[in-house]
């Protein structure tokens, strides 16, 4: 689920910048026809990020790191893909080219994860209450770290120059220290299965319910009222 959290963040990073992304309406059809993303949506998303539309997200959300791998791993992902629909659509390897096969998928999917590794560096921020002096026009906000796998993480306060931060919601901290809203696109919640605190994407919406899944070990959950948040983002059509 590496591209995945790097295609969700990417859309949301796309929507702070004012970017819009054609990957993302792709998947608001696919969401309308009650499917789900999968691991091509993930691609198209990031091959936007990788090509022109890079430098305004780069401008606007000093997302580098995240434009830098999409442009730079676009081979390898190409490769996995076309390796993937090979094998859905009954073109499988021929015993005899198995193990060169498999070497070079090996190689694509380690370059892939070492290249991805800013991501847990980013900062991922789930917020909490704001306190805000409106005359000085700052204040803070309480917030927890997500990172390592531990599932309680320590609390602490950050200053925030702005009032609108969500009570509950995630976001990502870019190098100049703005945050940028991840809702809907990522969520974090205590998952219903294993009751550890996780993060979670759109997965499908079926009769006005939407049905997240859980990055870190695919379980899902079920959510009411979400709809209005994907289509405020372009997830589904108005």
């Amino acid at each position: 689920m590496t591209l995945g959290y790097a295609a969700n963040v990417g859309m949301a990073l796309a929507r702070s910048a004012g970017v819009g992304l054609s990957a993302t309406a792709v998947i608001a059809a696919k969401l309308a026809r009650g499917e789900g993303p999968g691991f091509g949506d993930w691609v198209a998303v990031l091959q936007e990020l990788g090509g022109k539309k890079a430098q305004s997200v780069r401008e606007a959300t000093k997302a580098d790191e995240l434009c830098d791998f999409a442009e730079e791993s676009r081979v390898a992902i190409a490769r996995l893909r076309q390796r993937r629909n090979d094998e859905a659509h009954g073109r499988p390897v021929d015993r005899h080219d198995m193990a060169d096969a498999c070497a070079s998928a090996l190689a694509d999917v380690e370059l892939l994860l070492a290249r991805s590794q800013f991501l847990a560096d980013m900062p991922l921020i789930l917020a909490g209450s704001t306190t805000w002096d409106a005359l000085a026009q700052s204040g803070s906000c309480e917030i927890r770290r997500l990172a390592g796998d531990h599932p309680v993480v320590p609390r602490e306060r950050l200053a925030v120059s702005r009032s609108d931060i969500e009570n509950g919601s995630l976001y990502v901290q870019d190098s100049g220290g703005e945050l940028h809203l991840l809702r809907p696109f990522v969520i974090a919640g205590d998952c219903p299965r294993c009751r550890a605190l996780s993060t979670f994407h759109v997965d499908r919406v079926s009769n006005g319910v939407a049905t997240l899944k859980s990055f870190e070990h695919g379980h899902l959950d079920e959510v009411p009222h979400f709809l209005p948040a994907l289509s405020a983002v372009g997830l589904l059509p108005v």
